[in-house]
């Protein structure tokens, strides 16, 4: 099989992804499905818990204080700023 390496690896119950889109759509091009509605980041559906890492996140309501807090991040509206590792 021929193209660009995958993004994601396999990590202890999560992924790593490169920062060059968002896991959502990283996901989808590995194969990986991580649920989505509006990708927008107002909904929630893709919320998931960030193990490590830095993201810059451009949600629109989708999360509360608490939520982001704890270390949820959206997944349709996060961008990666190096190695992010996501419990799927």
């Amino acid at each position: 099989m021929s193209g660009p390496p995958s993004p994601f690896r396999p990590v202890w119950r999560g992924a790593s992804v490169r920062d060059w889109r968002d896991p959502a759509r990283c996901g989808a091009h590995s194969g990986l499905y991580i649920p989505t509605a509006c990708q927008q980041g107002i909904c929630g559906t893709c919320r998931t818990v960030r193990l490590s890492g830095e993201v810059a996140m451009d949600d629109l309501g989708g999360l509360n204080l608490e939520e982001k807090a704890a270390g949820f991040v959206l997944a349709c509206c996060s961008r990666p700023q190096g190695t992010v590792c996501l419990d799927l």
